[in-house]
């Protein structure tokens, strides 16, 4: 059963990069053409600084 998950999730990779990708690019937008997801969302789910963890 495990396998099985880790094959689909696997499999599953590419396209989710590719949604990242497209999101953090501000690619993605509603139907008003604003963009769901931008540079806003990779500062502040990115941690920046002398200690990130």
């Amino acid at each position: 059963m495990k396998k099985m998950i880790l094959l689909l999730s696997l499999a599953a990779w590419p396209a989710w990069t590719l949604f990242a990708q497209s999101a953090l690019a501000g690619q993605i937008t509603n139907e008003k053409g604003e963009p769901l997801a931008g540079a806003h969302v990779y500062e502040t789910h990115t941690r920046k600084g002398p200690n990130p963890m």
